[in-house]
């Protein structure tokens, strides 16, 4: 899958504390300026649940264009019923 977006850098991977759904590979990255990448595994997203409560994180978003796009679109519509417990 390739597009256009906002990508963050984390400090920190956080695969060892959520479930990641998709990774970045970082090779791909194209026009990151002065970023260095350095994460190797870089998770884009991912879910837990904790103590009953639910929560989902995903780099799609940060631009219109991201809203026009109809897989983005699905992604985070099932990504807030899962939340919501609409979904399994």
């Amino acid at each position: 899958y390739s597009t256009f977006d906002e990508w963050y850098s984390f400090i920190e991977n956080p695969r060892s504390k959520v479930r990641v759904l998709a990774s970045l590979d970082e090779n791909s990255i194209t026009n990151a300026g002065s970023v260095k990448w350095k994460m190797g595994d870089h998770p884009v997203i991912w879910c837990q649940e904790i103590d009953g409560t639910r929560s989902f994180y995903t780099v799609f978003g940060h631009t219109a264009e991201a809203f026009q796009n109809k897989i983005v679109i699905e992604h985070i519509k099932n990504a807030i019923n899962w939340t919501a417990r609409r979904i399994k």
